[in-house]
Parts: C-alpha cells; sequence; structure tokens
C-alpha cells in the first residue's frame, strides 16, 4: 500500500502501511497484547495516521485472503475530530477495492443511531446488519443463587469442570483453529486479553470439550465473562459452566457486576434461561464494505476532507 497524504499547509495527514521499518513511529499506540499479536500474526496487519508529522492513529485489521476484518481502530485524544480515522479506513477500503477483497467489521454500540454505527454509515461504504447477542450487567444480589445450586446438582453427575490452562497446548491450538475457521471472531479477541486462569474453564463429557467459558477482572474489581462457547446440540453444558463460572465469584459477600457479551443466538439464549434480570448495555452489529458503491463514495469522502 502507498502513502497517501492530504491536508494543506503545517495540517498534513499521511497514512502509510506500518512495517517493520515504521513500527516504532507507531508503538505507543499499541497495547501490550496488540505489540504480541502484531509482531507474531502474519495475517495482521496495520495502518498508521501521521498528523503534522506526528504518528497519532493506527488501524490493525486481520487478512485471510478471502476478506479483511477490521479489528481495531484508534487515534489518539489530541488529533480526533481531524478526520484521522476516516482517512485510515479509506486508505483500506481503496486498497481491497483494488484487490478485490469484502471488509467487514464486527462493532457494539449503546443504540440504534450510536456513534460507532454513524462512523461506518457515513458516505453509504458500509451496508449494517444487527446480530445476534448483546453485552450486558447483572448485579449478584439479582442473580437467583437457588437456582444455580439446583442446575449444578442435576448436571454434576454428567460433566467435569476444568481449567483451560490444564488442557495441552496443542489442544488449546486447535481449539482457537477451529473457532477461527468457522469464522468466530470473537474467540480471535479472546486470544488478545489477559486473565486469570482460575476464571477460564471448559467443562467435558468424556474427552470432549463441550463448552468453554473465559472470565476477567475488570479495573473497577467486577467480572468480565468475555467468552462462551458451546457445541452444538450442548446448550446444557454452556448453561452448566455458566453457573459454574458465576457460583465462583459469588462467594464474597459484597456485591458487585458481573459483565456478559452474549455474542450469538445460542448464547442469548443461555443467558435469557439463567439470568433473566440483567441490564442491557449494547447491542452487536456487523458492518460489510460494499463494493459496488466504493468509487462514488471515496471521491464524495475526499472532497469533504479537502473542504
Amino acid at each position: 500500500m502507498e502513502k497517501k497524504k492530504k491536508g494543506k499547509g503545517k495540517y498534513k495527514r499521511e497514512y502509510l502501511k506500518i512495517t517493520a521499518d515504521t513500527y516504532s513511529w507507531f508503538e505507543k499506540l499499541f497495547s501490550r497484547e496488540q505489540k504480541a499479536a502484531f509482531l507474531n500474526d502474519r495475517n495482521l496487519f496495520a495502518i498508521g495516521a501521521v498528523f503534522s508529522g506526528i504518528a497519532c492513529g493506527r488501524l490493525i485489521f486481520r487478512n485471510t485472503g478471502s476478506y479483511i476484518q477490521i479489528i481495531d481502530i484508534f487515534v489518539h485524544e489530541r488529533f480526533r475530530h481531524y478526520g484521522l480515522g476516516r482517512g485510515m479506513l479509506l486508505f483500506l477500503l481503496k486498497y481491497a477495492y483494488r484487490e478485490k477483497v469484502p471488509v467487514i467489521a464486527y462493532f457494539s454500540d449503546e443504540k440504534e443511531d450510536g456513534k460507532v454505527r454513524r462512523f461506518f454509515e457515513t458516505d453509504k461504504l458500509f451496508s449494517i446488519k444487527k446480530t445476534g447477542g448483546f453485552y450486558c450487567r447483572v448485579s449478584t444480589k439479582d442473580i437467583r443463587v437457588k437456582e444455580l445450586l439446583d442446575l449444578n446438582k442435576r448436571h454434576s453427575k454428567d460433566f467435569s469442570v476444568h481449567t483451560f490452562s490444564s488442557l495441552s497446548p496443542e489442544t488449546r491450538k486447535a481449539f482457537f483453529e477451529g473457532r477461527n475457521a468457522a469464522g468466530d471472531y470473537m474467540a480471535r479477541e479472546v486470544l488478545t486479553k489477559r486473565r486469570l486462569r482460575r476464571l477460564c474453564l471448559y467443562v467435558a463429557k468424556g474427552r470432549k470439550i463441550n463448552a468453554v467459558a473465559f472470565a476477567s477482572l475488570r479495573r473497577d474489581g467486577n467480572i468480565e465473562l468475555d467468552y462462551l462457547w458451546a457445541r452444538k446440540g450442548a446448550s446444557s453444558s454452556a448453561l452448566f459452566l455458566l453457573s459454574e463460572e458465576i457460583k465462583r465469584v459469588l462467594k464474597p459477600k459484597k456485591n458487585f457486576y458481573i459483565y456478559i457479551a452474549a455474542v450469538s443466538l445460542a448464547t442469548e439464549r443461555i443467558v435469557d434461561r439463567l439470568i433473566p434480570k440483567r441490564e442491557v448495555l449494547k447491542y452487536y452489529y456487523r458492518a460489510i464494505f460494499e463494493k459496488e458503491r466504493v468509487n462514488a463514495g471515496i471521491r464524495a469522502s475526499e472532497k469533504k476532507n479537502e473542504n
């Protein structure tokens, strides 16, 4: 991808592909987990934004060969509202258009007309569709402990719970490779986040992994359930595992929140059944780049940015 400069006078905007030679300019814009992923994953790439000579933005994306998935867009707060996020997005879309590869972005937003959705809707380059699931939180005081105990009593003979780290490295790798092949974008994000081993579990029936749940401690002291997966036809396993996860963190007497990402229709039904009383914070969406409208859209965006 070539460099692209915009703007007049001292306020020049420049967009470029981040390579081994230019990575040091943008290093501070990557989290520790993003650095490790970017430097070790051959399918992970990034675009950088430079404003008036200062590296201030980056867009991380994955190129599978059949499609491009936007992972994250970030612009330093001092340089926002200059169109740098839009500029990096257009830089990527031009590349995707030349390569004839579609672009997909999954995101969450608080409401139908949230700011992230508006970002992708501008210039009509993306078609946006609501996907199954939601992001919610529940207070531990609202969780029906008796039902959890009854559920575990009924299923404890059928399933056994173990820490995910107790699996061999080969088995863990095979699990994520299988989820990636199935297009499970949340499984990819799980790999970039640090979490406590005791909060990462799987449920087994015999030697087969039936369900997986990963959780982490938030900075505010609450618990985040980052990922919940169940094999087809094994929703009872996932329900059992989720109840085990909740049971583990209900031991303290102090009330706190459990944040849950129910990212599919299956996990949505599981959360519905176990936690009917909850506060929904965000819904999930999928944005898809429409190649047939790219020419008109890009020309309109460039003209707008020049003004």
